[in-house]
């Protein structure tokens, strides 16, 4: 310090000469500018003076000029050249004398200046001397005192610190003792049936050897312990009675696949032959004709019996399907096996069918072979039955006999006209043999036509019948749509009520504490009018598959009638869906305001315990130490007793959101206190906030003082705290999250408060201005919550796993942890977060997937 002080004095000193230095030269240049001046004007005024003398001589010599001779005048004005020379020599001499007696009288003066400056310096040098020695002998007796107070204040440390010691290993083996009950608590409320009976002698190890150690802490921990084992068997119990449950499922599917099962072997059996019995068909058939249409035939028996047996496989495994479905425990095997059956089944089916249509083809070839030789011998056995005359033609009468033998009808006079027209030859007596194909099909076509005029006659009829019936049925149809729409438009005013409400939750014209009973009425009468807006559609999908068995002209005429149906059902549905919303929205609005409450309270009490380490150039990480003593777990009154200790106090209710729930807050909110109001989500034992426990582990501890900063407008991450130095790492960008590693601390060149976080998005590290003096605000506290964008799972871990609950837009996550899973280039953000308003509701959410989409905004 003391060589400090003489260098900023001989500094001082040297620049005061300097100055004066300066000074001198400067007042020298004036005093000559001045001097050169006088001179100057001196000069002028002796020539002004010589000008008039010459001119008055010269006035007087041209007065005498007309009376001297050359010669007398050039020797005159020599004598007057020389007087002039004399007279300026005189002048000049008298001049340079002037200028050195001044410039001596100048010298001696600044000498006399320089001896006066010179002896005020020594002066001011000697008194300078003079206190600064007296400064340093008063320093010295400073310091030898401050060095024996130390020695005092060490001595009586090294004993406060051996007591404290002492204190500590007693403590620290008091919250060991604590962590190990806590831990065999908790490992036991997460037991199974196998798991139970282990975990429970190691409770009882923990009990007997660790329990003693925990002090104060005995009685509460005991009683906890009875809770925990009552709760851990009655859960094990249920446990036991599902999973038995369970069992009958999975017996009950294995039963009723090995049934199916047996069905689709004898299907196959069937299949298998009729396959078998089809294979002389197939290729080139060497049977004889007879035969081929004997198997022919045994195929189509057997066929049929193979598509009845692959019917009822069918049947029965669509009727076991329900069944086999139950077992969700064995659901990708029950899937595998029903589709495998299903699979066997078609390929059963398809062998059956390609043996039957083989037999059909084998048989079809036969038969038409031997149509020829058939045909002709029936046509001589009809010519014979009615050519009565035997004369070779079927004459008028005998076509007729052959109309009623052959067909049963009387051919109609007409229809005979124009047979023997177009039939009978010209001189022939009538039709002949050879024509008798042709008349067959004439008295067919003929007898067809009849057929047809009569048949028509019959549709005319029925479908005169069909007409009134449609009328009918439409009436009933539309007096039942109308019947329905009535009903509809009854719920009407309550739905236009709800509305209302809804309306008024959405522009927030409800008192704070009213909101949350107004939500619940509001979801009461959403269930109750969607009981009866679903009952109706119901009946409104009943009436619709009904006319699936009606004619299409009742379709076609009640499709305005149900399109009609439909506009009012959805539009009943999505008034429903929005009131819905908006009692879910108001809902979250107040869980939200009692966040922000409960978590302001923890940001004071983080601020202030990072306040204190970093005071002490410590690090946030080394806080759970500090307090902790070296043990597992820390207290209020730890806590209490270190921010004493730093000289920080905070009110006495803002510890109580770090360990458990703030009751005040929650009811001031109009709420009972709930698990939700909790600052830590995952107690050490089930139950612990509601048994008044003030314990927590070195992860919930971290997580209660943790602190984050939103990105509110785009700002440089660089890698160290003075801007002016510091080197560019990336740009944050809007609605980043930063969690607070070191800071807020000052860069003085820059006059900016600055935080060294970790980025949320990809874990960079690195200082942030939080706000610039003309640039505005980039960071403000926030992060600690989500709100939903995107509907998206809650899902049990970070990769791709059971749903815990499906997240609707708008709602809010509080944040307990989060990471990023490799997912491709880049990564997926995910954050481990609590539902509000649902304790059960932990799980990952996804905030930003790798394509850079963002599902969740930080509030």
């Amino acid at each position: 310090e003391g060589d400090r002080r003489r260098n900023d004095e001989g500094d001082r000193r040297r620049n005061d000469e300097g100055d004066r230095r300066r000074n001198d030269e400067d007042l020298l240049r004036a005093r000559e500018e001045e001097r050169r001046k006088a001179d100057d004007n001196q000069r002028r005024m002796e020539e002004e003076s010589r000008r008039r003398e010459s001119d008055a001589g010269r006035a007087r010599v041209d007065g005498r000029s007309t009376q001297e001779t050359p010669e007398e005048r050039r020797q005159r004005h020599d004598r007057e050249r020389k007087a002039k020379e004399e007279q300026r020599r005189k002048q000049e001499e008298e001049l340079q004398r002037k200028r050195d007696e001044k410039r001596r009288s100048e010298d001696e003066a600044r000498r006399k200046g320089d001896d006066q400056r010179r002896k005020e310096r020594e002066e001011y040098e000697k008194k300078r001397r003079a206190e600064q020695d007296k400064r340093f002998a008063e320093e010295e007796k400073k310091r030898e005192e401050l060095m024996k107070i130390k020695a005092e204040q060490d001595a009586t440390k090294a004993v406060e610190v051996a007591k404290r010691k002492v204190a500590e290993e007693e403590k620290a083996t008091e919250q060991r003792a604590i962590y190990q009950v806590l831990r065999a608590l908790q490992n036991l409320s997460n037991a199974t049936p196998e798991t139970f009976d282990t975990l429970k002698a190691e409770l009882d190890g923990v009990l007997k050897d660790d329990l003693p150690h925990t002090c104060k802490q005995e009685e509460e921990l005991r009683s906890e312990a009875k809770r925990v084992l009552g709760f851990a068997a009655q859960h094990v119990e249920h446990m036991k009675a599902k999973q038995e449950t369970v069992g009958k499922k999975e017996q009950r599917a294995r039963e009723l696949l090995e049934e199916v099962a047996r069905l689709v072997g004898t299907a196959e059996e069937a299949a298998e032959k009729v396959h078998h019995t089809a294979a002389p068909l197939i290729g080139d058939v060497s049977l004889e004709d007879g035969e081929v249409v004997r198997v022919a035939q045994e195929v189509e028996q057997l066929g049929k019996a193979a598509m009845c047996a692959c019917s009822k496989s069918a049947d029965l495994l669509a009727q076991s399907r329900a069944g086999v479905e139950e077992a969700e425990s064995i659901r990708g095997e029950t899937t595998e096996a029903l589709l495998a059956l299903h699979h066997r089944i078609q390929q059963a089916t398809r062998q059956a069918l390609k043996a039957m249509k083989s037999a059909d083809d084998s048989k079809d070839k036969v038969l038409r072979k031997l149509a020829g030789p058939r045909r002709a011998e029936k046509h001589r056995v009809a010519m014979q039955r009615y050519d009565t005359d035997a004369d070779g033609f079927l004459c008028r009468g005998e076509i007729l006999a052959y109309a009623q033998g052959e067909y049963g009808f009387d051919l109609p006079d007409v229809d005979l006209d124009r047979i023997r027209r177009h039939l009978v030859k010209g001189g022939c007596a009538g039709v002949e043999f050879e024509d008798l194909q042709l008349l067959r099909s004439a008295v067919g076509i003929a007898r067809d036509a009849v057929v047809g005029r009569q048949k028509q006659k019959l549709a005319d009829e029925a479908a005169e019948r069909s007409r009134a019936e449609v009328l009918r049925r439409k009436a009933e149809l539309s007096e039942a749509a109308r019947g329905l729409l009535v009903e509809f438009e009854g719920l009407r005013p309550r739905v236009q009520a709800l509305e209302q409400e809804t309306a008024l939750l959405r522009e927030g014209a409800i008192a704070v504490e009213n909101i949350k009973a107004k939500a619940k009425s509001v979801t009461e009468e959403v269930s109750q009018v969607k009981v009866a807006v679903v009952a109706l559609a119901e009946r409104t999908a009943a009436l619709a598959a009904g006319l699936g068995a009606e004619s299409a002209e009742i379709g076609e005429a009640m499709r305005g009638e149900l399109a009609e149906l439909a506009r009012v059902r959805g539009f009943f549905g999505a008034s429903l869906r929005q009131a819905e919303d908006a009692a879910d929205s108001a809902e979250q609005v107040v869980l939200y305001k009692a966040f922000v409450t409960r978590e302001n309270l923890r940001m004071e009490a983080a601020a202030k315990l990072r306040l204190g380490i970093e005071a002490q150039g410590g690090k946030v990480d080394e806080l759970f130490d500090k307090i902790s003593l070296g043990g597992h777990v820390v207290d209020k009154t730890g806590v209490r007793a270190y921010l004493a200790k730093a000289g920080l106090e905070v009110e006495v209710g803002v510890l109580d959101v770090l360990f458990g729930v703030d009751a005040s807050v929650v009811e001031s909110e109009g709420q009972q206190p709930t698990a939700e109001g909790s600052a830590t989500s995952e107690s050490v034992s089930p139950g612990a906030a509601g048994s008044g426990s003030r314990l927590i582990t070195r992860e919930e501890f971290l997580r209660a003082v943790r602190i984050t900063y939103k990105c509110v407008k785009d700002v440089a991450l660089s890698d160290s705290l003075n801007i002016a130095h510091s080197g560019h790492i990336r740009q944050v960008q809007v609605g980043e999250v930063l969690e607070v590693l070191q800071g807020p601390a000052m860069d003085m060149s820059m006059g900016v408060c600055r935080i060294y976080g970790q980025s949320m998005r990809d874990g960079a590290k690195g200082w942030v201005t939080i706000s610039g003096s003309q640039a505005g605000v980039f960071l403000v506290p926030g992060g600690n919550a989500f709100r939903v964008v995107h509907p998206q799972p809650l899902t049990q871990d970070a990769n791709i796993s059971a749903t815990v609950a499906l997240l609707k837009r708008d709602q809010i996550l509080e944040v307990l942890d989060w990471t990023r899973v490799p997912a491709s280039a880049p990564t997926t953000t995910k954050i481990k977060s609590r539902l509000l308003g649902s304790d059960e509701a932990i799980g990952w959410a996804t905030v930003l997937d790798f394509r850079g989409c963002n599902f969740c905004e930080a509030t």
